[in-house]
């Protein structure tokens, strides 16, 4: 009997770390056909071991450990690669088992409160209501509220269960029309019925579920070309390719020669005029750190970035000097005028920012190799910035912004609120050349980012221009992604 008991303790904890990690693995890191198929799995795990009365802290503890691990593992082997510093890697690892058994501990309270709620709750349609609501508000602190305590950030945004249906239109349009919230209560609710369904013997139906599920999946190829008109202002929007800029000397943690990359790029500026035809004003957008190195108002550097936007609107990411330290930051200029500038509020914790409880000499040592060997970035403290530019304004995200807090988000819906017959367009400018050549079981970092901006689209029903150093194109706010060639 104790053998018995033992071996089936031992199962059920292999079966939680094996489903935490290689479906949530899937479910955060692949989008696609593989990734939403994860992520109705996942979900579906959970409800069935509910159902069974297999659940508890202790296993939902596990099953958290090992989701959390999966997801962390592609983002550091990246950055170990590109840093190449065995110290910072040790670094980087100490934070990621910090923070694992954090949010572990929260998806064991998730597990814990269903079957609470399981037990006081018989009639089936009250308690598959009733578990989805309490799975509902776990997200909603998840998502939204647990990273807050740390002065990290504010959710665990990067691990949304939505993320992989950015990569079908269809499921883009899905959540477009019924929001975020009702998109989730949709996705756990068919979750939770397939899991009924499959306890009770109910095989027919599960299959009728998912055969539904495949035949939406499959209309998806039909209705990506579903067309519709862009926005008269998008015209002489352009972008400066990614791997031009790394062809011409950009990479992360390394310094540059200032004066031949001022010269480089301002090359690529005037090839990104001539692709939008003469005669056509344009915007020219590059990523985030495109200029990688401290621009002053009254440096040579920033003289000479003025005289490549002579005739057109340039907007760039670069670093700022800010409150007697340096910033992560985007400059706009016109016709070799510097208009304005917006600091970065909000960086990456370990890598862009030290955060106040753990800021010691030791830490930032270790780190340093992050930041080049230079000091953390001073955060920016102002509200967003508005660039007007050729009857469009533009809102600035840098990067972490998009998956890091709401903050930014909120400010552009209030905007485009307020409205005054101006179009207000989210402008993300992400740095994504940490993650080229380092793809990890073939996870691709770049394309988790893309994700996060398609979502901060849909779900807010925004304009969206997205540039970063893999792809650019502009988001519709109605499910439609249109890429700059």
């Amino acid at each position: 009997m104790v053998e018995d008991e033992r071996g089936n303790l031992l199962r059920d904890v292999v079966g939680w770390i094996v489903w935490g990690g290689v479906l949530s693995f899937a479910l955060m890191s692949y989008g696609g056909v593989i990734g939403c198929c994860a992520s109705c799995a996942a979900l579906f795990f959970v409800f069935y071991a509910v159902e069974a009365g297999n659940a508890s802290f202790d296993l939902g503890f596990l099953w958290g450990s090992a989701w959390i691990s999966s997801v962390f593992v592609p983002v550091v082997y990246s950055l170990i690669r590109v840093v190449g510093d065995w110290w910072c890697a040790v670094g980087l690892v100490v934070v990621g088992l910090l923070l694992v058994p954090y949010a572990a501990w929260w998806v064991g309270v998730w597990l814990y409160g269903l079957v609470r709620v399981k037990r006081l709750v018989t009639n089936l349609v009250c308690r598959i209501i009733s578990l989805s609501l309490v799975t509902l508000l776990f997200l909603w602190l998840f998502l939204k509220w647990a990273l807050s305590i740390f002065g990290s950030g504010e959710g665990f945004f990067l691990l949304h269960p939505l993320l992989p249906l950015m990569d079908f239109y269809f499921g883009r349009l899905i959540i477009c029309q019924g929001g975020e919230w009702g998109a989730l209560f949709a996705l756990v609710m068919m979750a939770y019925l397939f899991a009924v369904l499959v306890i009770r013997e109910r095989v027919l139906a599960a299959l009728c579920l998912l055969v539904g599920l495949g035949l939406a999946v499959g209309v998806d190829a039909h209705l990506s070309f579903v067309g519709g008109e862009n926005p008269a202002w998008l015209n002489g929007v352009v972008m400066v390719p990614g791997h031009e800029l790394i062809e011409g000397g950009y990479s992360p943690c390394q310094s540059i020669d200032v004066q031949k990359y001022v010269q480089g790029l301002g090359r690529l500026i005037l090839k990104a005029k001539e692709r939008a035809g003469q005669g056509v004003r344009c915007v020219v957008i590059l990523p985030e750190s495109s200029f990688p190195a401290l621009v002053r108002d009254d440096s040579a550097v920033c003289q000479a970035l003025s005289s490549v936007s002579c005739g057109s609107d340039v907007i760039l990411g670069c670093y700022r000097s800010y409150r007697c330290g340096e910033a992560n930051a985007c400059s706009w200029f016109r016709d070799g005028v510097l208009e304005g500038s917006y600091i970065k509020r909000h960086g990456v914790p370990f890598v862009e920012r030290i955060p106040a409880w753990c800021d010691y000499p030791f830490v930032r040592a270790i780190l340093q190799p992050l930041l080049g060997g230079g000091e953390p970035f001073v955060q920016g403290v102002e509200p967003a910035t508005i660039f007007g530019v050729s009857g469009v304004s533009f809102v600035p995200l840098i990067c972490s912004e998009l998956f890091f807090t709401d903050e930014i988000v909120k400010e552009i819906v209030a905007m485009q609120r307020v409205g005054g017959g101006t179009p207000v367009c989210g402008l993300a400018l992400v740095n994504d050349a940490w993650f080229l050549g380092t793809s990890f079981l073939g996870v691709s970092v770049p394309d988790m980012l893309w994700r996060e901006a398609a979502l901060r689209s849909v779900t807010q029903r925004l304009y969206m221009v997205y540039a970063s150093y893999t792809r650019g194109g502009f988001f519709d706010g109605k499910g439609r992604w249109f890429e700059f060639h």
